[in-house]
């Protein structure tokens, strides 16, 4: 039977990667409507990451006061081949996860990567399943959905400071709107495109707190109309917002960049050259000075006659 699910699940949401399933076959664990799909050989964390799982959903209940979905499908892709057979290739290499919210959906990659990261990164994913569900019929931007994905998850993010530094010295700060493009971008600006978002929502939940986010989801799902709800809820549309926000950013992260270790590496590297090639050069002299003192002292008289 749990073969049988398998197949039809693969086939009705990935039908390229039907080949898939006899190159190798799927193992389940089952909790209630929650399914993960693993190979053998990963049944050290396949556990942990139900019991994730568990956790989570009920937490996500409270931050949202959603009712989101409990019935999901989470496959484990063991590498980034058959990651990419049950995407479509449509998700970028450097992302470890997507979720498909409307089908239940939730795709990780697994190899490569610590414990405790994928387990953010299923945190990550199942907040995008919940709100997904939570707020069928809302077209949610991508900046919220990823900046509160990264805000519940526990994903690192000491360095966003430092990125959304850089981009305010070269003046390449990302719209709001632009983050929605954030799957077709390189690494370097999507790690931007994650810093702010997350720094956007974590401004919104600094001045309106969480009770402020839920009564924002209450309008959201009378009104499912995201420019009206925003108003409504913040008392500015999201363009005002994002004016006020750049310019939080200008005052708070101007000057971020010079805590960037890696600035002063670079900055210094090509004055350390510089600096060893001139020490060289003067050791080089000394020496050949030093070479033509002693020849002349053992020089003889005869040697100067003409």
């Amino acid at each position: 039977m749990y073969q049988r699910l398998v197949k039809l699940m693969i086939v009705f949401l990935f039908l390229h990667s039907s080949q898939l399933l006899g190159a190798k076959s799927w193992q389940i664990i089952r909790h209630g409507n929650i399914y993960l799909f693993y190979h053998s050989g990963s049944e050290s964390f396949v556990q942990s990451l139900l019991e994730v799982t568990l956790h989570t959903l009920p937490e996500y209940r409270q931050l949202t006061n959603l009712q989101g979905s409990d019935s999901l499908r989470i496959f484990l892709c063991e590498n980034q081949t058959e990651f990419d057979l049950l995407t479509s290739g449509t998700i970028p290499t450097w992302s470890k996860g997507v979720t498909r919210p409307q089908f239940g959906v939730i795709i990780l990659q697994t190899a490569n990567i610590e414990p405790t990261e994928l387990t953010s990164v299923l945190r990550h994913e199942l907040w995008h399943a919940w709100l997904g569900h939570g707020l069928k019929g809302v077209k949610i931007p991508r900046w919220f959905d990823e900046g509160t994905a990264v805000l519940v998850s526990g994903q690192k993010t000491s360095r966003y400071h430092v990125v959304v530094s850089r981009a305010l010295l070269t003046k390449s700060l990302l719209s709001l709107d632009e983050v929605d493009d954030v799957l077709r971008f390189q690494l370097g600006k999507a790690q931007l495109a994650y810093a702010e978002s997350f720094l956007a929502v974590q401004y919104l939940i600094n001045k309106w707190h969480w009770a402020g986010i839920r009564n924002f989801f209450a309008i959201l799902k009378k009104q499912p109309d995201w420019q009206k709800s925003f108003t409504q809820a913040f008392g500015m549309d999201q363009y005002e917002f994002e004016e006020i926000f750049f310019n939080y950013l200008h005052q708070k992260y101007r000057w971020n960049f010079l805590l960037d270790a890696n600035l002063y590496l670079w900055t210094a590297l090509p004055l350390l050259v510089l600096l060893a090639f001139i020490i060289i050069r003067l050791q080089n002299r000394r020496t050949v000075n030093r070479w033509e003192q002693e020849t002349k002292y053992f020089q003889s008289p005869e040697d100067y006659e003409t």
